[in-house]
């Protein structure tokens, strides 16, 4: 899915996504995330009310947040499968000098 075609729907939808995750995660995602949208609301209990009503009727945002999170989650996932690649080249790498060492010769 592409971004948003409103770009104060994009815009909110990124700062949710931002509000939610990682290092910026914030109590009042919601809140914030509107006002970044729309700097013009007062901040509080408007902003709030506005995101909430936002949300409730505004599904493409909801959409569009999953996939950001998706997007994220894919990019986790393949970070931890280098990892766990490395991780056992690093295992098996160990193994064989510790059987070099056992026996006193190369093991293929």
């Amino acid at each position: 899915m592409p971004a948003l075609s409103n770009p104060r729907y994009e815009r909110f939808a990124q700062a949710l996504f931002a509000g939610l995750t990682g290092k910026t995660r914030i109590k009042r995602a919601q809140s914030t995330a509107y006002l970044k949208a729309y700097p013009n609301c007062s901040s509080g209990n408007s902003a709030e009310a506005c995101a909430s009503r936002l949300l409730r009727n505004a599904k493409p945002i909801l959409d569009r947040v999953r996939e950001l999170q998706a997007e994220a989650n894919a990019r986790q996932r393949s970070k931890i499968d280098l990892s766990r690649e490395r991780i056992g080249r690093d295992l098996d790498t160990a193994s064989r000098m510790a059987a070099e060492q056992w026996h006193g010769q190369s093991v293929s």
